[in-house]
């Protein structure tokens, strides 16, 4: 069995990984605050918008645990129920964050969504850069992405 092991990690110390990652370009980041301008020209607005009626009560502005604020027994419960009959733990998190930043200011909630769609809209670019080894696709794809929903 020793000589297995050192066989394996003599072998491992021999080789040089297939996978070669390349360093941050300076288009890289060109790229992703090109993105996070093209996201945030349509979404700056959001900061005036109001909770609406479909199911922001039951999950924001009058849910008692996120009035509470984050506390470990909020966490525990965000992990552990499934309220509106869904499990998305990370969903209440988020929104004990935002409570805890905007306090009921219904702004704060809209520009925190856009904050974390913008992270999602450089990560999709990144992504489909590496994978595609393709600028002009990666970027493309990620444009589509971050504007979909544009108003």
């Amino acid at each position: 069995m020793k000589y297995v092991l050192e066989h394996f990690l003599a072998h491992c110390r021999s080789h040089k990984p297939v996978v070669k990652v390349d360093r941050t370009t300076s288009s890289t980041w060109v790229d992703c605050l090109l993105i996070a301008f093209a996201l945030w020209v349509p979404y700056h607005q959001v900061n005036a918008h109001r909770f609406v009626e479909f199911d922001d009560a039951m999950y924001i502005f009058m849910n008692t645990r996120i009035i509470a604020g984050f506390t470990w027994e909020s966490v525990l419960w965000a992990f552990t129920n499934m309220d509106a009959a869904n499990w998305h733990p990370l969903t209440w998190l988020t929104y004990f964050a935002d409570r805890e930043l905007w306090g009921p200011y219904t702004g704060g909630y809209m520009l925190m969504n856009v904050a974390w769609h913008t992270l999602a809209a450089v990560f999709c670019y990144i992504a489909f850069r590496r994978v595609t080894a393709n600028r002009f696709v990666a970027l493309s794809v990620a444009l589509v992405f971050a504007l979909h929903a544009a108003p």
